[in-house]
């Protein structure tokens, strides 16, 4: 009967050293596992520039470019300024192209001055194909699918009396990351 006994001991006690108790000499063994998700290289490239036409200035006012995918043929204006030309007014326009379905975040300027602050296009606005949302100057959007989406922005320029004429640019930064 004591050897029956010691068997089922000694067979215990070699079932459960593989289960993680410890062994005589105090030693204990796990494992785990490295692991990584790799997505693709979030890209923006630019399509369209914020154009806000060509005006002639008055005493001031502002034109307003809407951000849409298609061509403003007719800005808003208010005050004293006339819209001369809209066939170049376009909201900017940006491709992103990442991995399917991931959401993304975009930030903006809330505002860019021009020429000694005699224009400032300010209060910029955001739309994307895939339905943006937040404000300011931070959003978020979603991938599609295909791992696309197009982002749209306007914006209101404000030209003050004695801008200067000629044409007027400044640059301005948009950035996308991975939530």
């Amino acid at each position: 009967m004591k050897k029956i006994i010691l068997s089922i001991v000694a067979v215990a006690a070699l079932v459960a050293l593989p289960m993680g108790v410890k062994a005589a000499d105090g030693k204990t063994t796990s494992s785990t596992n490295a692991n990584v998700t790799i997505v693709d290289l979030l890209t923006l490239t630019k399509g369209n520039e914020l154009n806000f036409g060509t005006v002639a200035n008055g005493t001031g006012g502002t034109v307003t470019v809407v951000a849409q995918e298609a061509a403003q043929l007719n800005p808003d204006v208010t005050g004293d300024i006339a819209v001369i030309s809209t066939s170049s007014a376009t909201a900017a326009s940006f491709a992103v192209a990442g991995t399917a379905s991931a959401t993304y975040a975009i930030t903006i300027p809330s505002s860019v001055s021009i020429s000694s602050g005699k224009l400032e296009v300010g209060t910029l606005t955001l739309k994307t194909t895939n339905t943006a949302t937040g404000s300011g100057t931070a959003y978020a959007s979603v991938l599609d699918a295909l791992g696309k989406d197009n982002i749209y922005i306007g914006g209101i320029l404000t030209v003050s009396s004695g801008a200067p004429t000629g044409l007027q640019t400044v640059p301005f930064d948009v950035t996308v990351n991975y939530n």
